[in-house]
Parts: structure tokens; C-alpha cells; sequence
């Protein structure tokens, strides 16, 4: 297939064309007339000069470019690949096809470096001849090649689309000015071109194959034949179609010095021909047979369910045999004509049996409906106007579920339902009026009631008259937007004042409240001065008491108060401590002032209810203790009672976190009788973690309601105590933080804390027996 002629034009074209027409040039003033980089034209001049193109000579110098007149230069060089190939002749195709594919290959390299280097001018035109010659090729090789599958052109045309999408992406990349996006484009547009290529290359590789298996005088031919009646006989008709279609195309593109075996591969074709028509036919008669058989059954089907009055499994039988009669093949009339009389037939039956149940079903619904009316009439009556509404939205609902069509008899019952419906609405605004005088008196009472007793300073008593108010408002009766809109700013007045006395009065308690436990702080400091740790500890007692009451919210003040009750927690454990700290030095007091403040940050954390940092705390300070020297190791202190407080605290929340874990009775028995005991234990020594123990409390309360509710039988005396009752330091007033449950740890994290309790234990053992570590 002819190809018209294509080129490619260089930077070396554009500087010989310029040196035509000026003879003589700097190499500055030639890159800025042509737009290229000194470099790149200075390379290229070099190239032209050793080809006896142009020479170059100094005045002075600047070097100046001069064009070689034509009786002395040589050949100019062009482009890897300037045109595209001529047609070949039929005699040397393939020898055609290959040479025109090297050059492409050649030429895709040169484009491949063009986009590498940045040179993106020239790219286009390369891409432009590529694929003029792929599509040519394309075409030659479809034309030629017969032994191809059907679906081969279709495969060349989806990958040259995809190429010609590639360069457009490429193209506005580089309009973009997104160059280095542009240059991993382009190499992707090169291995697309190249796999294209390389596919038509198979394929020419195959014809040269075939051909030279014809002028051999290969026996594929018989292969093939032999294939095609193989095929038949398994009953695959369609692959035995594509075998007779490969067999055409060698018959047709066999040259003419073959004319014996063309005229024997004419022969089989046409007797291979008839044979198919033959295994066609009988195969199709096969196909209508059965398709007939399944078609009257499908028939019979439907035939059963109307009997039954089935509509839908009638209708499902009939759908399924006209399916089966769609997919028959061409031809038959005759068997066609009588089938599809029968569908006509189950077509008009089931259109019977459709009318017959559809009438049944508006007949029940219109007489459900009449009833419904009649009820309504006699709801109305009665004065039970809200009951009445319901039944007409029953009579609405049945109405909506009508079968389709009697148009006549729901435009009757429509007149009968909008009657009824308007003088519902007729009755019932009347009664809605009556209901919201009645109920607006009422709460106006009330808030006369309330406003004397916020007058009076009962804050209380107008509380519960407000909770009364919002009750009955909520019963009002639907619509009445203006006069709710009265009566709900009335009630907002009288709100609005009941909580500014209320919010005064609790800020009066709270700031006594906070006062109280400031002048506490105050005393227990100084005692904590003096020495005197045993008193200022127990104040230090009433102080975290009185905290755990205070209202929630408040907290700026609250904070202030924690900030400075932890100080007086740390006040009176340094200086219960001091005797022991003055043997330390400096690195082992920087080590217990590291230990302590681990220990105030732990507080923080419970505070905050982020109960799984303790354990972290807990062994950055056991490890810390662990460095200290050995003498205050085994003495008594009161930084080390803190740390092993810290560690039952650790042990209780990892207990009460495996609660919901355990699944028989005799263990959850067990191990909630152990919380008892431990939460029980921590309340009494550590009572400023309140919100640890209220979170315990309500896991331990939830547990304990799981195993009662499981077996009725009365728990252990241990057990007995209400879940709801406080312990005697702990608020009532507020509810525990709630908090998800956290994860727990494993058994090496487990020993892994035992090991530290059991090195700490054996160095105080040495000195003081009777102090131990617990174990976990």
C-alpha cells in the first residue's frame, strides 16, 4: 500500500537553509534567528563542517559560519529516516515489510532520544511518520495476511488508539511547560509505538511462515482440514467456521504459480463448505426440537398456575418460554408459527385469569375501604376524633394498594374518601381548639406558679413546676403556630430567670466551696512546714473530699484547686522523705525528682480519665526507683508507698478491663469478688483518684448485673453491698467519666511488670523482711 512521502526536519536543515540565504554568520546571531541553544547549533555545526556542509573561520575572535558552495560540498546528512518507503511490489512484500520496520525501529530510538534530551520540536515529526507507516502497515498485513484471526484488526485499531491518546497527553504536557512530566510521557508513548510494532512484527513473522510453508509444499493444508471435520464432529461449529476462514485465506492469497494446488484447496473448500451447511442444519433442526420441548413445558407451566390463580408464577412460566423462542435460529417457519400460536394462546389466558384476581382484589379493597369510612363515621361520632384519624389514614394506605386500572370505581371511592377526610378535619380543628385552651390555661397557671416561686427564692419548687409546664407543651395538639409561638416565649421568660438564679446560687455554693478547700490548703501547707506531715496529709484528705463535690463544670477554679492540691501531694511526700533524700547525690535527687514528677503527671492522667497511660507511668517509675542507690532502695519511704499504690491501681483497671471477658459464672464470681476487694482497698489509700474508682464502680456495677442476670441465686456476702452505694469518700452527685474499654495487656508485659516488683522486693527484703512488693 502506497505511503505518501513524509520528512523530518532538523536543527542541522534549518541552519543549512539559513546559511543559503545569508552566506555568512555568527554562531550568536544563528541561535538567536533559529531559537536553539549555542551548544546544541555549535554541535551541529561541527557535524555539517565534517560533511564539507559548511566551514567555520575567525575574524578576530568571534567564529563565523559559511555555506560550501555546491560543486564542494558533500551529501547533507537527514533525518534517521526522511521518507516513508515506496509500495513494494506483490513478488517482495514481505522483504518490503521487514526493511520498513527496521527503519521504524531505527527511527523510534531517535524519537525515544529527542524526548530524553528535551529536544520536543522534533518529536511530533517523528511520531507523525511512525505512525503513518504502522497504519500502513497495519493495513498491508490485514489485506495479505488471511490466516489472521477476525479480531486482529480490531486489536491493532485499540492499540494505535491508545497511542495516538498517549501523544496527545505528551503534546499538552509540553504546552504546559510541564517538561519533566512530558519526558515520562514520551518514553511511555515510545513503549507503546515499540509494542505495536513488535505485534505487527509477529504477525508478518507468521505470513513469512506461511508462505514459506506453501512454496515447501507443506502439509497445513491437510492439518487444517482435518481439523475442521475433527471440530464438527465434536459438535463445535463455530471454531470449525474460523478453521474454513484461515483455509480461505491461504486459497487467496496463493500465487499464481500454485495453480494445481489452488484448484485442489478450491475443492476442499467447497466440499468443506457444503459439509458445514450440512452440520448447520441438522445441528439448528437439533436446537428447535429441543427449544420445543422446553417451550411447551414452560406453557404447561403457566397453564398449572393459573388454575391455581397464580398470576405471578403464570406470568414468570410465559416470560421464560418466550425467552426460549427468541434464542431459537433462523428459519422453521412452520415449527415457529405453531409455537408461537401457543404463546399467543397462555398470552390470552393469563390476560383472563389477570382481570378475574385483579377484580378480586379491588373488590376486597373497596369493601375494606367502605368499612373503614363507616368507621370513621362512627369514631366522629362518638367524639374520638385522634382514634378517627388514624382510621383514615388506613383507609388512605388500602386506597394507594388498589391493583392498576377501574378508573370509574377509584374516582368514586377518591369523592367518598375527600368527604369523609374534610369533615374530619372539620371536627377535628374544633376539638384541638377546645384541646389547647384547655391545656394553654393550664400551663399559664403554671407559670404563674413558677414566677412566685422564683420570687419567693425556690429555685427548686420552680424546677419541678418547669419539668410540668414541658410536659404539657409537648401534648399540644399539631398546628396552632402563633399561639405556641405566644406561649413558648412566655415560658422562655420565666426560664431564662430561673436558671440566672439558679447559675447565681450554685456559683455562691461553688465559690464558698472552692474558698473551703483553699484556706484547707492553705493549713495543711503549713503544718507540712512544721513537720508536722501526719496532720497535713489528713487534711490534705478533706481537701481531695470536698474536691470530688463540686458540681461538674467550673473549671478554670477546679483546675486551680488540682494544681495546688497535687503541690501539697508532692510537699508532703518530698518532706516525708527528706531525712532519707540527704544521703543522695546530686544524680540520685534528679532521679527522685523524675520519679515524682512521673507520679504527679500519673494524677493528671486520671484525672482526665486516660486510665491507660497509668500502667506506662507506673514502670518508668519502678525502673527509675530501680537506679537509685541501695541504701534508700531499702528504706521506707513515702515516694515508694505512692509507686506501689500507683501498681494496684494498674492491677485494678486491668481486672475490671477483663470483666466483660470472662464467660463462665464461677470465674466472673471470682474475679468480681477481687475487684471488691482491691477498689475497696485504693479508695482508702488513694482518694484523690476519684475518677478511676467511679469508672470501676460503674464496670463493676455492670458485671455484677451480667452474673445476676444469669443466675438468680442471691451472690457472696462480699458481694452483697448495692452496686450504687458510694463509698464513704466518694460524691454521689456525678456520674463516672464514660470511658471505652481498653485493651489488655499481654502475659509478657505481665511478667515483664513482675520481674520489676520482684527485683525492688529481693534489695528491701535484705534489709526489712516484712516489706514486699504484691505480686501481679
Amino acid at each position: 500500500m502506497p505511503i505518501k512521502p513524509q520528512s523530518v526536519t532538523t536543527e542541522a536543515d534549518l541552519l543549512l537553509g539559513l546559511l543559503r540565504q545569508v552566506k555568512e554568520i555568527t554562531l550568536k546571531e544563528a541561535a538567536q534567528r533559529l531559537k536553539i541553544p549555542v551548544p546544541t547549533l555549535e554541535a551541529w555545526a561541527t557535524f555539517l563542517e565534517e560533511e564539507g556542509v559548511v566551514s567555520m573561520k575567525y575574524k578576530f575572535t568571534t567564529p563565523y559560519l559559511c555555506y560550501v558552495e555546491e560543486k564542494e560540498k558533500k551529501k547533507v546528512p537527514k533525518a534517521p529516516v526522511e521518507t516513508a518507503p515506496p509500495p513494494a511490489k506483490e513478488t517482495d512484500s514481505f522483504q518490503e515489510i521487514h526493511r520498513r520496520m527496521q527503519e521504524m525501529q531505527q527511527m523510534l530510538e531517535t524519537m525515544n532520544s529527542s524526548a530524553k534530551s528535551g529536544e520536543f520540536s522534533k518529536v511530533p515529526d517523528f511520531y507523525t511518520i511512525i505512525m503513518s507507516n504502522l497504519k500502513a502497515l497495519r493495513d498491508f498485513i490485514l489485506e495479505k495476511s488471511h490466516w489472521l484471526p477476525l479480531d486482529k484488526k480490531a486489536e491493532f485499531d485499540t492499540q494505535l488508539k491508545s497511542v495516538e491518546s498517549g501523544a496527545q497527553s505528551a503534546s499538552s504536557l509540553v504546552d504546559e511547560g510541564k517538561f519533566e512530566e512530558a519526558q515520562s510521557a514520551y518514553s511511555e508513548l515510545v513503549s507503546l509505538l515499540a509494542n505495536v510494532l513488535n505485534s505487527m512484527h509477529s504477525s508478518y513473522d507468521e505470513g513469512k511462515q506461511q508462505q514459506v510453508a506453501l512454496a515447501a509444499g507443506s502439509t497445513e493444508i491437510s492439518e487444517l482440514l482435518e481439523k475442521a471435520y475433527d471440530l464438527m464432529k465434536q459438535g463445535k461449529i463455530e471454531e470449525a467456521k474460523q478453521v474454513y476462514r484461515q483455509l480461505d485465506g491461504i486459497y487467496r492469497r496463493m500465487h499464481a504459480d500454485y495453480a494445481e494446488k489452488k484448484r485442489g484447496l478450491e475443492g476442499d473448500l467447497a466440499k468443506l463448505n457444503k459439509d458445514l451447511s450440512t452440520n448447520i442444519d441438522r445441528r439448528n433442526i437439533a436446537k428447535v426440537k429441543q427449544g420445543s420441548k422446553v417451550i411447551e413445558g414452560f406453557l404447561n407451566d403457566s397453564r398449572k398456575a393459573m388454575k391455581k390463580e397464580d398470576l405471578q408464577g403464570a406470568e414468570k412460566s410465559y416470560l421464560a418460554a418466550k425467552q426460549v423462542f427468541n434464542s431459537l435460529p433462523q428459519g422453521f417457519l412452520t415449527q415457529k408459527r405453531h409455537l408461537q400460536e401457543g404463546l399467543i394462546k397462555a398470552y390470552e389466558e393469563i390476560a383472563v385469569v389477570r382481570e378475574k384476581v385483579m377484580s378480586a382484589r379491588f373488590k376486597a379493597a373497596e369493601i375494606s375501604i367502605s368499612g373503614l369510612l363507616k368507621k370513621i363515621s362512627d369514631q366522629l361520632k362518638s367524639g374520638q376524633v385522634r382514634a378517627s384519624v388514624e382510621t383514615y389514614n388506613q383507609a388512605k394506605t388500602t386506597f394507594a394498594k388498589m391493583p392498576p386500572g377501574f378508573i370509574t370505581e377509584k374516582l368514586a371511592l377518591q369523592e367518598k374518601l375527600m368527604s369523609a377526610y374534610n369533615n374530619l378535619v372539620s371536627i377535628y380543628n374544633v376539638s384541638s381548639s377546645n384541646e389547647m385552651g384547655q391545656k394553654m390555661n393550664r400551663i399559664r397557671q403554671l407559670i404563674s406558679r413558677m414566677k412566685a416561686s422564683i420570687r419567693a427564692g425556690s429555685a427548686e419548687d420552680a424546677s419541678r413546676t418547669y419539668s410540668e409546664i414541658k410536659e404539657i407543651y409537648g401534648s399540644l395538639p399539631l398546628g396552632f403556630i402563633k399561639e405556641k409561638t405566644q406561649l413558648q416565649d412566655e415560658i422562655l421568660k420565666e426560664y431564662e430567670l430561673l436558671v440566672r438564679i439558679s447559675g447565681e446560687k450554685l456559683s455562691k455554693d461553688v465559690k464558698l466551696k472552692v474558698e473551703e478547700i483553699k484556706e484547707l490548703l492553705e493549713e495543711a501547707l503549713s503544718y507540712a512546714k512544721r513537720g508536722d506531715y501526719d496532720v497535713a496529709e489528713e487534711m490534705y484528705s478533706q481537701t481531695v473530699v470536698l474536691y470530688n463535690k463540686l458540681p461538674p463544670g467550673f473549671i478554670q477554679s477546679k483546675a486551680m484547686l488540682r494544681s495546688k492540691m497535687l503541690l501539697l501531694y508532692k510537699d508532703i511526700i518530698m518532706n516525708s522523705d527528706r531525712t532519707a533524700m540527704e544521703e543522695l547525690d546530686k544524680a540520685a535527687v534528679a532521679k527522685y525528682h523524675e520519679i515524682m514528677k512521673i507520679l504527679v503527671e500519673s494524677k493528671h492522667h486520671i484525672a482526665k480519665g486516660h486510665f491507660d497511660l497509668i500502667e506506662p507511668a507506673y514502670k518508668s517509675m519502678v525502673m527509675l526507683f530501680e537506679e537509685l542507690p541501695i541504701g534508700f532502695v531499702q528504706k521506707s519511704t513515702k515516694l515508694w508507698e505512692k509507686i506501689k499504690i500507683t501498681s494496684d491501681e494498674v492491677k485494678l483497671y486491668k481486672k475490671v478491663q477483663g470483666l466483660p471477658r470472662i464467660v463462665s459464672n464461677s470465674e466472673l464470681r471470682a474475679a468480681l469478688n477481687e475487684v471488691y476487694k482491691l477498689k475497696n482497698y485504693v479508695a482508702r489509700n488513694c482518694i484523690e483518684d476519684a475518677e478511676l474508682l467511679k469508672y470501676v464502680e460503674a464496670r463493676y456495677s455492670q458485671n455484677l448485673q451480667r452474673l445476676m442476670a444469669r443466675k438468680p441465686s442471691p451472690p457472696s456476702v462480699e458481694m452483697q453491698r448495692p452496686a450504687h452505694a458510694p463509698l464513704p469518700h466518694q460524691s454521689t452527685h456525678f456520674p463516672a467519666q464514660p470511658m471505652g474499654p481498653q485493651p489488655l495487656t499481654s502475659p509478657a508485659q505481665e511478667k515483664e511488670m513482675a520481674d520489676l516488683h520482684r527485683k525492688i522486693g529481693e534489695l528491701q527484703t535484705k534489709a526489712r523482711p516484712q516489706v514486699t512488693m504484691p505480686a501481679h
